[in-house]
């Protein structure tokens, strides 16, 4: 990913594992390697995004444009 450092992805990541969003599956090899899959809440929080992104896209100027004041 980019725009994002290592430290911080793997904090986010470590919270969405905590809140049972994603499950984290360590393999014991050389060189270390993780893997990061989706649970079914987290299944079911995209698809409850979902709508919102399609929002966003549809409202990208609103977003974008500078606050009034």
């Amino acid at each position: 990913m980019t725009g994002i450092s290592q430290k911080m992805l793997t904090q986010h990541l470590k919270e969405l594992q905590r809140h049972g969003v994603v499950h984290r599956e360590s393999f014991h090899e050389v060189p270390p390697r993780v893997e990061y899959s989706k649970t079914k809440a987290g299944e079911e929080l995209l698809e409850a995004l979902g709508p919102l992104c399609d929002w966003a896209t549809k409202h990208i100027e609103l977003i974008n444009a500078p606050e009034a004041g």
